[in-house]
Formats: structure tokens, C-alpha cells, sequence
């Protein structure tokens, strides 16, 4: 069992052998035959990792990390990203227990989703089912396409909102996620339309496990505040809401995020990062991450200082 090699510990020498103990011996059954969990390629692309967030470390001090690792994996959740993009890897027992990081957050959701059914979670994860169940919020016009029987919807649409956003239906990272303007296709919504549904079937092909319909939205206007950090892209606030069981609702860890380079799309994943906001004043309280461990104090395209930033003249 996994849990007679864990031990609770600070200490990284403890970490580091319990680790190693686990990568040496822990098995997973395939079959009728039991077959080493950690592979010589899985340990080899963990160090290439490390490698990639810490170039300047010796062999011997990825190696001592990478085991450290694999005992915070079984621990706490955490993979090799996260040791780096959170701060995990400096800190203590206590304090990575304050994460919820990305494993950890699916078996919550599942947790709290258990006795809805997995048409409630579709509905979820689904952009226009979303859209339907929570329309009179969204201020903005939103329709799907399936195939070009869909046509007449989309050209009275576009013919509204001839600038707008297309999104897979229910991918996530932002993938897929883009502006289109009509006249790129010289005013035709057919040839537009086509296009469209051509990179749903192509997303759809490579994740065979997503649906090939696309999401049409309004293009959506921000208040400067938000504009001012990054133009080309929609900086938006996300807040993380629980409602207890007294119907007290919590708010924690409300983050920013914002563009850089020019992306249309705002996703710390890639072409953009995420910064705290204090729920209590609305200052952002942190520098801007991104997943690949690099950090924005100042944003490099306009100049605004991250922490600290309100948006107000105040």
C-alpha cells in the first residue's frame, strides 16, 4: 500500500529517501502482471522538468529534487509544474496543505458534483449548455454550430456581431479560443462558417474525447480598468464562491488575468498570467504568474505595475 511509505516530514533528506523507495518499488497491475509505477522515461522527463524550471542545478541536485518530488506527488497532489508555478517545493508541510492543487481539485469537484449525475456535470463543462442554463447573466448574445444546417442562425448572427469570438464547446486552457472578424473572410459568413466548423473537426480528431461544435459569443467590451493592463485580450476576474450549508456564501482567493504579447486570449497556461486579488479591497496583492514559472512584476507591454494595481484613481 502506498501509505506504509509515507511519512509526514520537512526534512528533504527523509523526502528524498521515501521518494526514491517509492520510485524503486512501487508497482501498478496490468493484467495478471505487476509492473514497475516508475519508469526509467517517467524519471527521465521529470529531471528534464526540473531541468527546464532550474537549468543552472548540477545532475545530482536534479536528482535529489526529482525524488523530493515523487514523495510530494503521493503526499499532496502536486506534479513537477506546480512545485514551481505555486512555491511549493520551499515550503512547508503546513503550508502546502493550503493548496488545492490540480488533483486534489478534481476529486472535489467530484466530490461536490456526486449526486448530480453526469448530465449535471456536462451541463457544467458544456459553453452553451452553460450559456442556456445561466443566460439572463451572460449580456451577451451566444449561439452554437454543428454543421452548415446551422447557417441561418450564424449569418444572422454575424451579421449582428461581425466581429465575435469562437470557442470549442468544451475544451479548456483557452484552446481554440480566437477573434474572428467577418471581413478576414471578405464578408462571407459561409466561407467564415466553414472555417470555423473545419477547426472543430480538427480539434475534435486530435481529442477524440471532445465534441467538434463550436461556440459563437458577442464580443464582450471591458471596462478600461481591465483594458488598460493589456488591450488585445479580455482581462477578466475569477472568483472562487462557496455556499455553505446556512446559504452563507465564502469568497476566496479571487485572481486577475491578463494578456501579454498581444494574445487575444488570457490564460497563465500560456499567453498571459494570474495575480491575487484581495477580496476585502480589490487591490491585487501578488506578481503576475505564469504556469511556466516565469513572473510579471511589472506587465511587459504596458508597463502597469502588477501588485498593487486597483484599476481606481484612488
Amino acid at each position: 500500500m502506498i501509505r506504509d511509505y509515507l511519512i509526514i516530514t520537512d526534512d528533504p533528506k527523509k523526502k528524498y529517501e521515501i521518494g526514491k523507495r517509492m520510485a524503486n518499488e512501487v508497482t501498478i497491475r496490468e493484467g495478471e502482471e505487476l509492473k514497475q509505477f516508475y519508469t526509467p522515461l517517467m524519471l527521465r522527463k521529470m529531471a528534464d522538468q526540473i531541468a527546464h524550471y532550474d537549468p543552472s542545478l548540477s545532475a545530482e541536485e536534479t536528482d535529489f529534487l526529482c525524488y523530493q518530488f515523487i514523495y510530494d506527488f503521493w503526499v499532496y497532489g502536486c506534479t513537477v509544474d506546480e512545485e514551481y508555478y505555486l512555491g511549493l517545493k520551499d515550503k512547508t508541510d503546513a503550508e502546502k496543505r493550503e493548496y488545492m492543487v490540480g488533483k486534489n481539485r478534481s476529486v472535489y469537484v467530484k466530490h461536490l458534483n456526486w449526486d448530480a449525475g453526469p448530465d449535471r456535470v456536462e451541463q457544467l463543462e458544456d459553453k452553451y449548455r452553460l450559456y442556456q442554463t445561466l443566460e439572463p447573466y451572460y449580456k451577451r448574445d451566444v449561439i452554437e454550430i454543428r454543421s452548415m444546417e446551422d447557417y441561418d442562425t450564424f449569418a444572422a448572427f454575424a451579421a449582428k456581431h461581425p466581429v465575435f469570438v469562437v470557442k470549442p464547446s468544451n475544451f479548456f486552457f483557452g484552446i481554440g479560443v480566437h477573434k474572428v472578424d467577418l471581413k478576414d473572410f471578405s464578408g462571407d459568413a459561409r466561407r467564415a462558417m466553414e472555417s470555423i466548423l473545419g477547426e472543430g473537426e480538427a480539434l475534435h480528431a486530435k481529442h477524440p474525447y471532445r465534441a467538434s461544435k463550436m461556440v459563437i459569443e458577442e464580443l464582450i467590451e471591458q471596462h478600461p480598468a481591465l483594458s488598460a493592463l493589456h488591450p488585445a485580450s479580455v482581462n477578466c476576474i475569477r472568483v472562487t464562491a462557496v455556499r455553505d450549508p446556512a446559504g452563507k456564501v465564502h469568497i476566496y482567493h479571487p485572481w486577475i488575468k491578463a494578456g501579454i504579447g498581444g494574445s487575444f486570449v488570457a490564460t497563465a497556461a500560456s499567453d498571459g498570467f494570474d495575480a491575487e486579488i484581495d477580496p476585502a479591497t480589490g487591490v491585487v496583492i501578488t506578481d503576475g504568474f505564469q504556469e511556466s514559472g516565469n513572473i510579471y512584476k511589472v506587465h511587459p507591454d504596458s508597463g502597469i505595475t502588477i501588485k498593487g494595481y486597483s484599476g481606481r484613481d484612488d
